[in-house]
């Protein structure tokens, strides 16, 4: 007989729920008065002068587009403002930092203009859809490579693609057009996603489940790049912890769509992100990434590596009914209870010392929502190849009264 645990039960659901309403009233304020998102402080205080990279105004689009279709009717205004800074560039593309646009452009930033262009669709956005369909004409024209299945990472502004090919961009691009297959109906836009996902199997397994990120121009295994940075923020050197769940998390959701084989694939993934990472002891957590005989490189603690264990343990759960994905989740919904969530001032905090303990306040502690929203609504959805389609699949919560929060209110002018 299964034993009693969190997942499912009406008390953690309310839980769930209680938590999903409370990060996104975390910012004191969202949308700047140039239409992008505020980066904010340990306190949800919008930070002066600090400009959020065009990623991150994708992915608080997509959570407050999550959000109005939640319940959350407030919310619409904001993602809809947010999507309407994103629509305005079109043709030109996206920049990854709008201050410096003629930098050149990233599979990462587009990937994520992508997902908020699908879930705002979902939402209705009615610019939306046009958003969609430039940024896959985008995809298709400067990044996507056929003959293997997978994208470039980087663009200068001249559009010459930097030789470097890396997983990072691919693993949420896959993200993005299951997304967008679910609004659109487009089964090609969820073919090239289970390439992607297929790819990663194949080099996974080589590597006893460990993934290696890193390529050259024609897609040959880089497994030593960056060796010499191993806390690099999106190219770290050796397996990286969160992605190993965050693979799993995708293939188990596409399983359906997938060949024969890919739960078991991403129940591999998951075994070896979860023995790799989780560091028992007396103040328990993840390491950011590991060599490939699994020993721990960078022991940087980040919330959203415990966030996305989290999200793939609930949907292991629910497709396997094996109790020991569970029992991970109890175990690891505790750790970020008691280290990651900030009861004081809102959120979550990005990063904890060895002992669990957040660091003094720095001028951008909390920028973002998307890991965190993510790993909380996971567990309350229906297990779909997207969150777009399973807040749909679910009838939208009663309509809440509450007066417009400050999230709301734009900023003035610096």
């Amino acid at each position: 007989m299964s034993s009693v645990h969190l997942l499912g039960s009406p008390g953690h659901l309310a839980q769930l729920r209680s938590e999903e309403r409370r990060l996104v009233r975390f910012p004191r304020s969202v949308v700047t008065q140039q239409g992008d998102t505020a980066v904010w402080s340990r306190t949800g205080d919008p930070v002066p002068g600090a400009v959020s990279p065009t990623f991150g105004t994708a992915r608080i689009a997509h959570v407050f587009a999550l959000a109005a279709e939640r319940g959350e009717p407030w919310a619409r205004g904001v993602s809809f403002d947010l999507l309407d800074y994103l629509a305005a560039f079109g043709a030109r593309g996206w920049p990854d930092n709008p201050a410096r646009p003629t930098e050149g452009q990233d599979l990462y930033t587009l990937a994520f203009v992508i997902l908020a262009a699908a879930s705002g669709t979902a939402a209705g956005h009615p610019a939306s859809p046009q958003m969609l369909s430039e940024a896959l004409q985008r995809l298709d024209r400067q990044f996507w490579e056929p003959e293997h299945g997978l994208a470039a990472d980087r663009a200068d502004a001249a559009g010459r693609l930097d030789p470097y090919r890396g997983l990072n961009g691919n693993m949420h691009l896959a993200e993005a057009l299951f997304a967008a297959a679910d609004v659109t109906g487009n089964g090609l836009l969820r073919a090239r996603a289970l390439g992607i996902c297929g790819f990663v199997i194949r080099q996974a397994e080589q590597r006893n489940w460990r993934i290696c990120e890193h390529y050259g121009e024609d897609w040959s295994p880089l497994p030593q790049h960056n060796l010499e940075e191993p806390h690099h923020t999106f190219k770290p050197y050796g397996a990286t912890v969160g992605h190993g769940f965050e693979w799993a998390r995708l293939l188990a959701q596409s399983a359906g769509f997938g060949p024969a084989g890919q739960l078991a694939a991403a129940t591999a993934l998951f075994d070896r992100a979860a023995a790799d990472g989780w560091q028992p002891g007396e103040h328990p957590g993840f390491c950011y990434t590991t060599d490939w005989d699994g020993r721990p490189v960078s022991t940087r603690r980040l919330h959203w590596v415990a966030a996305e264990a989290l999200a793939s343990a609930s949907v292991l759960f629910r497709l396997t009914g094996e109790d020991r994905f569970a029992a991970q989740y109890d175990e690891w919904f505790h750790h970020v209870g008691s280290a990651f969530m900030d009861r004081e001032s809102g959120s979550w905090h990005h990063e904890v010392d060895a002992e669990n303990r957040a660091g003094p306040p720095l001028p951008t502690d909390k920028p973002d929502l998307y890991h965190a929203y993510q790993a909380v609504l996971i567990p309350q959805l229906p297990v779909r190849t997207s969150l777009a389609a399973a807040v749909t699949a679910r009838p939208k919560r009663e309509k809440r009264t509450t007066t417009v929060p400050p999230a709301v209110v734009r900023l003035p002018e610096a």
